[in-house]
């Protein structure tokens, strides 16, 4: 299985290993910190994922500086997310532990 991590304006990596998977998001964890921004991670999948109340906003800043929204149906916390990619990238399937819609 293949995964797109997308990040700041214009980060790109294909990640086919939970190895790569991992380190990619400890480098961009620490990189986080030391710039005291936090800085979202965009995995690209067939399909869609997403739980938490569909109803409310959920708002965070592109590469750090970018306003925008998604509905929090669209999230799952980080360390979901994680665990999620890991099984995809291991198994191909969807991580039961997670609500996932893909219509």
């Amino acid at each position: 299985m293949t995964l797109t991590a997308t990040w700041a304006h214009d980060q790109r990596a294909l990640l086919t290993t939970v190895e790569e998977l991992d380190a990619l998001l400890d480098r961009l964890a620490r990189d986080a910190r030391a710039a005291d921004r936090p800085q979202d991670v965009q995995l690209t999948a067939h399909g869609g994922a997403g739980e938490q109340d569909a109803q409310r906003p959920f708002t965070f800043y592109v590469a750090g500086d970018h306003h925008s929204e998604s509905a929090w149906r669209n999230t799952v916390p980080a360390h979901a997310a994680r665990q999620a990619a890991r099984e995809f990238l291991l198994t191909g399937a969807l991580d039961p532990r997670v609500r996932w819609h893909t219509d």
